[in-house]
């Protein structure tokens, strides 16, 4: 008996590649294939796509659930291929429309205008005032001055997105410490405190040092 010849058909997505984010520079490619991926072979678009608010479960629980189910899947497929700060940034974000707007909104940052946080915090005071602009022109510094009471869901997401990737390098530090904030006033006050410790005891250090040298030009 004849074995029969298996046929191989080339699959619709076999050209989809794999494309990590884990620069800007590659944001544009990056998303025209996470949004082909969700568009035409999950038909989860229309969940990062849309613009209303997710099924009230107390109106209608099976809607509900079926749209969290969506939602799950799509985050799943948004932070698959985000890398290090990116990643970081929307870890804590659980609707997909969110974390896709709030990438959006990190890669159209200008470089020229943009500064990490040093993993040392030796430049927090420029990095805050650039951060704080960034947020002001968004209207979202009002989420971190704590105008904004209660915070709105959205605003508090974008915020905290800019501000954890922005300081990714410093906060890999503090991770047990920071991993598990949700608020964008919380993340940013806790890393003034942090800094302002580390600027402390920088000086307190340079202190003592140039005290020791005089006392060994004197001894």
């Amino acid at each position: 008996m004849k074995k029969q010849k298996r046929i191989k058909t080339k699959s619709y997505f076999s050209h989809l590649k794999v494309i990590h984010l884990d620069d800007v520079d590659k944001y544009n490619e990056w998303s025209l294939e996470v949004k082909e991926e969700l568009l035409e072979r999950r038909q989860l678009w229309d969940i990062v796509e849309g613009t209303g608010e997710p099924p009230n479960p107390e109106n209608d629980d099976a809607a509900f659930e079926a749209w969290s189910k969506k939602n799950d899947v799509a985050l799943k497929v948004i932070r698959r291929e985000c890398h290090n700060e990116f990643r970081y940034a929307i870890e804590k974000i659980s609707l997909a429309k969110k974390a896709w707007d709030t990438l959006a909104a990190i890669c159209a940052l200008p470089k020229i205008a943009f500064e990490f946080l040093a993993d040392d915090g030796n430049n927090y005071l420029d990095w805050s005032l650039k951060v704080k602009a960034i947020l002001t022109d968004r209207q979202l510094w009002d989420i971190v001055e704590g105008i904004d009471d209660p915070p709105k869901a959205e605003k508090n997401d974008m915020a905290l997105g800019l501000i954890k990737y922005s300081s990714f390098w410093f906060q890999a530090g503090f991770d047990d410490q920071l991993e598990s904030i949700t608020s964008a006033k919380i993340v940013w006050d806790a890393l003034a405190a942090i800094c302002a410790v580390s600027e402390s005891k920088l000086h307190i250090g340079i202190s003592r040092s140039l005290s020791k040298m005089h006392m060994l030009k004197h001894f």
